[in-house]
């Protein structure tokens, strides 16, 4: 399935907040939480359509040698189909030409659908942070260096 990558705007934060609340692995930042990183200077959210449709979204923070991946989410129905590759690329991209060296993230162990992505784009586990989620869930901490195209 092809998807075109764009940045969101303003007018896009209701439906993406709408895929997250669909996604159960979520970050849950609801509506207020993706308008604020909206809103900041280093962050940037890319959005995922097709068909003239939000598919997904990736909310990243970029200060140079680093862009941190905060918070992603592809609607059920484009689970597996390529959205969720197409906008960890994009971030990459944008980290490239940004002047970033490293990706990194976090990501709650049990989220395997994330984990087996983020891992197949490259990134790998070298930290942890004991029971992070709720106090239950530890997060694992990836990262990926950016070199080349």
């Amino acid at each position: 399935m092809e998807f075109e990558i764009g940045p969101a705007a303003a007018a896009d934060i209701g439906a993406l907040a709408g895929i997250e609340a669909r996604c159960a692995h979520a970050a849950d930042w609801g509506r207020g939480g993706l308008e604020a990183e909206l809103g900041k200077p280093s962050a940037r959210i890319f959005t995922a359509r097709t068909g003239g449709r939000a598919a997904g979204f990736i909310c990243a923070n970029f200060i140079p040698p680093e862009a941190q991946v905060l918070n992603m989410a592809v609607a059920p129905e484009y689970a597996r189909l390529g959205a969720g590759t197409a906008l960890v690329e994009a971030v990459f991209a944008a980290a490239r030409g940004l002047g970033c060296s490293l990706a990194t993230l976090e990501v709650n162990e049990i989220n395997a659908p994330a984990i087996a992505l983020y891992s197949k784009m490259g990134f790998n586990i070298v930290g942890r942070r004991a029971k992070f989620y709720n106090y239950r869930h530890d997060a694992l901490l990836m990262d990926k260096r950016l070199t080349g195209k």
